[in-house]
């Protein structure tokens, strides 16, 4: 059975690595071209939302992330920033998450970065 999901799994990667590598490239595109615009439109907040979600997805693998809060990281590692970084994004697809059921055309106001604690 491992052999068979191994190559199932192959054939997936043939088929849709490109594909979805295409997809995440024109996603920060349109990131890149809407920085700074102080109003986004339903495309441009789809894009967002995929964008920072993807990039806070790779964090939290690089970083290991898990759902207990007592995992906080020691503020001496070297990667508390990385964890500083992941925690940041998660706020920022919050608000996008927000602006998104709230009128699904802008966001407003920038979310906050965390205070140290």
């Amino acid at each position: 059975a491992d052999d068979a999901d191994a190559e199932k799994e192959a054939e997936y990667q043939r088929l849709m690595s490109g594909d979805l590598i295409e997809h995440q490239l024109a996603t920060f595109d349109v990131v890149e071209a809407s920085l700074g615009a102080e109003h986004l439109d339903e495309s441009q907040l789809q894009r967002w939302m995929q964008g920072v979600n993807a990039v806070r997805l790779v964090l939290g693998t690089i970083l290991d992330v898990s759902e207990d809060p007592d995992d906080a990281p020691d503020p001496d590692d070297p990667a508390a920033a990385l964890f500083e970084l992941y925690d940041l994004l998660g706020l920022v697809l919050e608000a996008l998450v927000h602006a998104a059921f709230e009128d699904g055309s802008s966001i407003t106001e920038a979310p906050r970065p965390p205070t140290g604690s």
